[in-house]
């Protein structure tokens, strides 16, 4: 499946390029970006098997994985920022980054699926 490759192209390089801008910063990049890169990946490889077989079920599937993304979401985030001392801009860039470019990844990958073409 090459969609999961470009997901792990993309993390890769938001890393590094967060890592090149500040390197000080290198705990709060890499927590900003994982949970985004983790969820979104999951969800695409659920999606795609999901699809294959029964392409209804689809609907639920983004429903539940939005549901447990908001639940992830906030308990990593309540997680994060309660136990763990670092720089919130550093982290809040990295996570809202990351959260933006996997989503809209996740959006073209659904719209390549559902329009036939081969992903």
């Amino acid at each position: 499946m090459k969609i999961l490759t470009y997901f792990l192209f993309i993390g890769f390089t938001m890393i590094g390029f967060g890592l090149l801008i500040k390197p000080q910063f290198t705990n709060e990049i890499i927590w900003g970006i994982f949970m985004p890169w983790i969820t979104s990946s999951l969800e695409v490889f659920i999606l795609y098997q999901v699809f294959n077989k029964e392409v209804l079920q689809t609907t639920k599937v983004l429903i539940y994985g939005f549901i447990i993304k908001m639940i992830l979401f906030g308990g990593f985030l309540l997680i994060i920022i309660n136990f763990y001392s670092f720089n919130t801009v550093a982290f809040v860039f990295s996570f809202l980054a990351s959260f933006l470019v996997f989503h809209t990844l996740e959006a073209i990958f659904l719209k390549l699926l559902f329009g036939g073409k081969k992903i």
